[in-house]
């Protein structure tokens, strides 16, 4: 006796692994489509997501409103200098700006009292998003940061995909504004060196620096600097998940 299974059928919400499109690196991988997803890794063997607070359902069944501070998601999986970061997430504040993720502000692992600030965010006004990478030329004696965005122009979509990535190894960072097909690169400078924190929160920053709220419908943390075609892919792979919900990213 067989078993069919329907085509398209959706386990996600169920699903105990998951395999993206890109598995090379991948750490963390999340639709938060499922009351009980705020504590769940689709990827197998790795940290168990702890929330904190109480992150609220939304009525659409595919996201969390997370608020800074309150109520957010501890990924269990530390900052690296190799990494990639992508979130669909929008912004719900009346102003300020959603970040989508920061680092918890540990001490680095390298030594020093330098602690991280590195963080993406989402903009409650133009929706745009920023980035801000914490590094060190002088061993970290003092810290500086490699601050940039990506400009959408009159295209202030709230509902975005975005991808973060960067490089000691290549001494470079990337941003890309997935929805919008925008992108922009910054270099690390030749002396220059990332710093290296401890967990990747989702939705909160490290400390009071935001007072903005916004939804969370996926994430994914890869512990190394993804190619654009590989960005794309998975990005391909976000979009038609979502739009088979009726949702545009």
């Amino acid at each position: 006796m067989s078993l069919a299974i329907q085509k398209d059928v959706d386990f996600s919400a169920v699903a105990t692994g998951y395999l993206p499109p890109v598995t090379a690196g991948v750490e963390y991988f999340n639709f938060f489509n499922s009351e009980d997803s705020l504590t769940r890794n689709l990827i197998p063997n790795k940290p168990t997501p702890a929330k904190n607070g109480s992150p609220l359902f939304n009525t659409n069944g595919q996201s969390f409103l997370l608020t800074n501070l309150l109520n957010f998601i501890n990924t269990g999986i530390k900052l690296t200098d190799e990494m990639t970061i992508i979130t669909v997430a929008e912004p719900t504040g009346a102003d300020g700006f959603f970040p989508t993720w920061s680092t918890t502000g540990s001490p680095i692992t390298n030594g020093g009292s330098f602690t991280s600030q590195s963080f993406m965010r989402q903009s409650a006004t133009t929706r745009n998003p920023t980035i801000s990478l914490s590094y060190s030329t002088d061993g970290f004696v003092t810290r500086q940061n490699s601050s940039y965005g990506v400009s959408s122009g009159v295209d202030n979509i709230r509902l975005r995909a975005i991808a973060s990535a960067f490089s000691q190894t290549a001494k470079t960072s990337s941003l890309y504004d997935l929805t919008n097909n925008k992108n922009a690169q910054a270099p690390l400078p030749a002396n220059g060196v990332y710093g290296k924190a401890g967990n990747i929160l989702l939705g909160s920053h490290y400390n009071a620096a935001e007072s903005s709220q916004g939804n969370l419908y996926a994430a994914a943390i890869y512990s190394r600097m993804l190619s654009t075609t590989e960005i794309s892919q998975i990005y391909a792979a976000l979009k038609a998940y979502y739009s088979k919900r009726t949702l545009s990213i």
